[in-house]
């Protein structure tokens, strides 16, 4: 068996934009395929499932295949105040200008000679307020609008920011690519709503909405998939736009709510152990599993993998979070290998650990949540029927007379009914349902929309990583 030293193992950052190991061991899940094909662009999951893995790996694909991609971050990201536009059919407009003239600016100066940027001296900003916003020396390179609005169209349309949008920049575009022979040109958002944000809840959700739709106008309208937008987007700022957002229905179909089966995190661990401890490639998942953990054979493998993946609410980062608790927990025993009892040692802690980063990635939208989940379940039952699970957050919530006032600066309590707030404590992976056709319960780190399985006798159960937190009994009510 490899020898490890397990006090100084690690299998990685937490967080993909730290990692630069991420090539070595990144593994392609769920509908990463029909990401690359250019069959999604809007990627939405919480903060831990891998948004950020996925566009750093996609970034990194890019450079490493020599194909054009610009990675979007905050730097040049600015407010909805700054382009001075209400309607969401103006800011739409704005938006897809502005993104129309990076991708301008990356080609100019990817391919010097085939567009001169040199022959550039002035601009013209007239009447759109955007202009004006950019080319002050700010986050913003002035050389993005500058160059856009040169060349490209006669004088009088200079000011006129609109023009970017019409079938002369199409054909700059395309026939550029041609020129250069490339396929297609990428653009990556990471975190859409801290890059474009507005002032407030509402503004946030109007700004990110019309950039959904000018990213989905740009991709497969205008530049037919030659040109590619990519967005993510947290899974709570996602739930506010399927609510106040109904116009964006038809991009529906694009979207990846991200999830993760055992099966691929399996892989996922499998492939960080083996980075880890410098084992050859293409053994048996099972035998990268026996060098990290005190298991005997494929069978307690299992085991440990159905226990260890029971404790993961959002995905690889809860993993990575509960597997490196259990290896401190090891090496202060003296172990050599992570046993079962390690992991089931750092649960308490771990569980604390998640309920108060539930309320941290959810807080704008479900203020206190990990207060109100204390409230509800602390020493409670684990497992509920449906109509049991209503009468009991009605009684012990919603019409309590102390709860009410202990959370009546929550709005989102006020309004919640019993089926409502089911659905909000399987959203933030507080509760999963049974599955009768798969005999398991089921969480929103596999199933993001589950209504349709939820009959009136339906089973839920407390999630089993508060299960040692909340000192969760196993009965049934």
């Amino acid at each position: 068996m490899t020898e490890i030293a397990l006090a100084t193992l690690s299998l990685g950052p937490l967080d993909g934009d730290d990692d630069p190991n991420l090539r070595e061991y990144f593994v392609p899940f769920g509908n990463f395929d029909q990401l690359l094909n250019k069959s999604l662009f809007l990627v939405v999951g919480p903060k831990g499932t891998g948004k950020s893995a996925i566009k750093k790996h996609l970034l990194e694909l890019r450079i490493g295949n020599d194909r054009d991609v610009i990675d979007l971050d905050d730097q040049l990201g600015f407010s909805l105040n700054d382009i001075n536009a209400s309607s969401p059919n103006e800011i739409k407009n704005r938006m897809k200008g502005y993104l129309v003239a990076l991708i301008l600016n990356h080609l100019a100066e990817s391919n010097p000679g085939i567009l001169n940027e040199s022959k550039v001296r002035e601009i013209t900003a007239g009447e759109a307020p955007l202009l004006h916003k950019l080319v002050k020396p700010l986050k913003i390179k002035a050389t993005i609008v500058e160059y856009a609005m040169s060349d490209l169209f006669s004088r009088e349309k200079r000011s006129n920011l609109p023009q970017l949008l019409d079938e002369s920049t199409k054909h700059v575009v395309l026939d550029t690519l041609d020129e250069v022979d490339a396929d297609d040109i990428w653009l990556l958002v990471d975190d859409l709503d801290t890059v474009f944000s507005g002032d407030d809840e509402e503004s946030t959700v109007k700004f990110v909405a019309a950039i959904i739709s000018a990213a989905s106008d740009i991709s497969i309208q205008m530049f037919e998939k030659r040109v590619w937008i990519v967005l993510f987007l947290r899974s709570e700022i996602f739930e506010e736009l399927k609510r106040k957002a109904p116009e964006l229905d038809k991009e529906m179909i694009y979207i990846w709510e991200i999830a993760w089966s055992r099966e691929a995190l399996t892989k996922f661990l499998a492939a960080r152990i083996r980075w880890a401890v410098h084992a050859t490639e293409r053994q048996p998942e099972y035998r990268y599993f026996q060098m990290m953990f005190d298991v005997a054979d494929e069978h307690d493998t299992t085991e440990l993998q159905t226990y260890l993946f029971e404790k993961v609410i959002n995905g690889p980062r809860d993993l990575l979070l509960l597997v490196d608790m259990a290896r401190r927990t090891a090496v202060g025993e003296g172990a050599e290998r992570i046993a079962l009892s390690h992991i089931s040692q750092s649960e308490v802690e771990y569980g604390q650990i998640k309920l108060r980063q539930i309320t941290s990635n959810f807080q704008r939208i479900y203020g206190d949540i990990d207060r109100v989940v204390e409230r509800l379940f602390r020493g409670a039952s684990q497992n509920y029927r449906r109509r049991s699970l209503e009468t009991y957050i009605n009684h012990k919530l919603l019409t309590d007379p102390d709860a009410r006032e202990d959370f009546k600066e929550q709005r989102w309590i006020r309004t919640s009914n019993p089926t409502g707030f089911i659905r909000i404590l399987y959203q933030v992976g507080v509760i999963g349902y049974f599955n009768e056709s798969e005999q398991r319960y089921i969480y929103v780190l596999e199933e993001s929309n589950p209504d349709r399985h939820w009959t009136p006798n339906a089973r839920f159960r407390i999630h089993s990583a508060f299960a040692g937190y909340l000192e969760l009994n196993d009965g049934a009510t």
